[in-house]
């Protein structure tokens, strides 16, 4: 279900670029859209007449054919939004990091998680499984005196950020592909812009999520144009589709009725 209601809003999402684009895409494609669905519509009760001349399309007929229409001015916008795929995914990355930004209990269960990966390391006096935040609420700070710590840190929360990303966007996750752990080299150099910018500071959970969010927006770059083309060839096939179903349909009827009566 979320997969499904993901999908929808990135399609949306794509569609209200393309309407708020200067350019003139949306009307255009509505005006195509709607052509190709009346000269569909027409053909179709045209074709009825090559099984039985004394067939007329009626109201159910005549509804489907609206549909078959109506369906063709949504895959005409579809095929035109496809250009801002880019966007409407960059837009969904800030909607997400903004929202993880506040969900104060996966961060809390992130630092357990990276309490736990240093206290197994050794590496920091006092860090240890028991106590732990797991057992008293009152420990909120993690040391890194160790360049092994902060390396750990990074990593279980970049981690973290990754997973909760992977659950709360199937469908954004299937398009991007992300790997399943952050690159070392990506994890380094976040770790020195944090530390050189500041200094005796807590590496945080949220720094995890702006790592992921980063990753993800160079990925976005070389994955999202494969997957417009790939939208843009559903949109034309689901149009063909759509049209050979409501024509054969009507081919159907037109010709059953012109078979005699028993």
């Amino acid at each position: 279900m979320q997969y499904t209601v993901e999908l929808l809003e990135l399609w949306w999402a794509s569609l209200a670029a393309t309407m708020k684009d200067r350019s003139l895409v949306f009307p255009i494609s509505v005006v195509l859209g709607a052509f190709a669905g009346v000269i569909c519509w027409m053909l179709a009760a045209y074709s009825a007449r090559l099984w039985n001349k004394r067939f007329y399309l009626k109201l159910g007929l005549q509804i489907l054919c609206g549909l078959a229409a109506l369906l063709s001015v949504v895959y005409a916008l579809t095929f035109a939004s496809t250009k801002n795929t880019a966007e409407a995914v960059k837009n969904r990355l800030t909607v997400w990091q903004e929202k993880a930004m506040t969900e104060q209990k996966w961060q809390d269960d992130a630092f357990k998680d990276a309490w736990d990966a240093v206290a197994k390391t050794g590496l920091e006096e006092g860090v240890t499984l028991s106590p732990s935040p797991r057992t008293d609420s009152s420990i909120h700070t993690l040391p890194m005196t160790n360049p092994t710590t902060k390396n750990t840190i990074a990593t279980v929360y970049a981690h973290s950020a990754l997973v909760q990303f992977t659950t709360q966007n199937p469908y954004l996750a299937s398009i991007l592909a992300p790997p399943g752990e952050i690159p070392g080299d990506i994890l380094k150099q976040d770790i020195l812009v944090w530390f050189t910018g500041h200094p005796g500071e807590p590496y945080m959970a949220p720094r995890g999520v702006e790592v992921v969010v980063k990753m993800l927006q160079d990925i976005a770059g070389k994955q999202v144009e494969p997957v417009a083309s790939y939208t843009r060839r559903l949109s034309l096939a689901l149009f063909i589709i759509t049209q050979l179903l409501v024509f054969g349909a009507i081919g159907w009827f037109a010709h059953r009725s012109n078979r005699p009566a028993l």
